[in-house]
């Protein structure tokens, strides 16, 4: 597929955008993953979440600089080409049957991305809440994409930090938990969660909600 954008996130962040050359991409589910290599390093391949929607005639990929492949995609330019392959995975949204809500740390944000994007299109938005977790201001990925969210007013849209500089910011501060979700409404009896983040910071959310009596096929992660 040929890069059509990049897009700088975040100092160490880009998001890229692939289309294919004469036809639509391969059909997915959000929260699916593909497999991106090079043509001259075939050896050279992992698996990046997709960011987008499905149905948008473009697949998005967002990555963060670290190791060999993600050293490589971070250099790439529009007209390069990448290897895709896939879709994998069976972690993706169900569209949305109860309440939806989105909990994420990092670059763990990407797919959630995509399933967020997805209840929009399926005009969820009453029933979705999205919580994000990020270390600053500089590290807020899709933070632009996040503001419009909030500014809608239609969907809970959940911002915290957890390394502050005094009065650079004056939102949320400190780590999600099962608290957080509370605090702000979360009917534990009838929500769904997607977690996606960090090992330590997603076993640690999930250990907290079926603590407080979330069942356990409602605690969704990779």
């Amino acid at each position: 597929m040929k890069v059509s954008s990049v897009i700088k996130e975040t100092p160490s962040v880009i998001t890229l955008t692939l289309r294919p050359d004469g036809r639509e991409p391969f059909p997915f589910r959000a929260g699916q993953t593909v497999e991106l290599s090079f043509v001259d390093l075939p050896e050279l391949k992992s698996h990046y979440a997709l960011s987008c929607a499905s149905g948008s005639g473009f697949l998005e990929v967002t990555v963060k600089r670290s190791g060999l492949l993600a050293a490589r995609l971070s250099t790439v330019r529009v007209g390069d080409r990448v290897l895709v392959d896939g879709p994998f995975g069976n972690w993706v949204f169900d569209g949305g049957e109860r309440e939806s809500v989105f909990v994420c740390g990092g670059t763990g944000i990407s797919p959630i991305r995509a399933m967020f994007q997805e209840g929009l299109k399926l005009k969820l938005r009453p029933k979705m809440s999205l919580f994000y977790s990020a270390r600053t201001v500089a590290d807020i990925i899709y933070a632009k994409e996040l503001a419009a969210w909030q500014s809608q007013g239609w969907v809970t849209v959940y911002i915290t930090l957890t390394r502050v500089d005094a009065g650079s910011w004056t939102g949320a501060t400190g780590r999600l938990s099962a608290v957080t979700f509370a605090q702000a409404g979360i009917d534990f009896s009838a929500a769904c969660f997607y977690l996606c983040g960090p090992k330590g910071f997603v076993t640690d959310l999930e250990t907290g909600l079926l603590d407080a009596g979330v069942p356990r096929d409602r605690v969704r992660h990779p």
